[in-house]
């Protein structure tokens, strides 16, 4: 499903720097595998979308913010919401979702040098970034280990990816990857997908690089 983010922050902090929307559920819309919520809060009227859920209108929710968005279309609804908060309604968070933390650090996961995919569109991590204004809207192959993985955010799964090439210091070191396919923090995969330069996701999830609707392989 692709997005546009941005929205204004309510709510107070909670656990690890997440953020969270509280208030009282005014109405329900369900779509495909999201239920947004029209919730009434202290500083107005706010749209949040979750997984699946039965709400009353009355009830009060506090939503655990993942991803924000902005001008999202909802094609099943037929209508483009101004302000979206997508996350999950408190103490439901899914089986297996790891904990939402906005900025949380990539899993210390020794990396060792991963051999460069011998796909002709291949790159090595650092390759990437260092081609990057060439790449752009281009197909790429990258073979690395992961080092995050985030699923099913906003119908993507989110990886991180590192192959040994490229440094901390520089930032050239380390790709992000969106994907309908699964993986595992420590897997060796290649993602084969397009390149997309200075997206900017809110919440403080802004990419000058990233490989977007990634093919996964092993």
């Amino acid at each position: 499903m692709k997005v546009l983010i941005a929205m204004m922050w309510t709510g107070l902090a909670f656990g690890q720097g997440q953020k969270v929307l509280r208030g009282t559920v005014k109405q329900t819309l369900d779509a495909g595998q999201y239920t947004y919520i029209l919730v009434a809060t202290p500083e107005g009227d706010k749209w949040a979308a979750v997984t699946k859920a039965k709400l009353k209108d009355g009830a009060k929710v506090a939503v655990i913010q993942d991803m924000v968005m902005d001008n999202f279309p909802s094609p099943t609804l037929k209508r483009k919401f101004d302000h979206v908060v997508f996350g999950v309604l408190e103490g439901k968070l899914p089986a297996g979702h790891p904990p939402l933390k906005g900025k949380d650090p990539v899993a210390k996961v020794p990396v060792k040098p991963v051999e460069k995919t011998g796909d002709p569109d291949g790159r090595t991590v650092q390759e990437l970034f260092a081609g990057k204004a060439e790449l752009k809207g281009r197909i790429v192959a990258v073979r690395g280990r992961v080092v995050k993985y985030n699923g099913q955010i906003m119908g993507h799964n989110w990886l991180h990816l590192r192959d040994g090439s490229g440094t901390e210091a520089v930032k050239d070191n380390d790709i992000t990857v969106t994907s309908a396919d699964k993986a595992a923090v420590g897997d060796v995969v290649t993602a084969r997908g397009v390149v997309g330069l200075d997206k900017d996701f809110g919440a403080g999830y802004k990419y000058d690089v990233i490989i977007e609707k990634a093919s996964l392989s092993r």
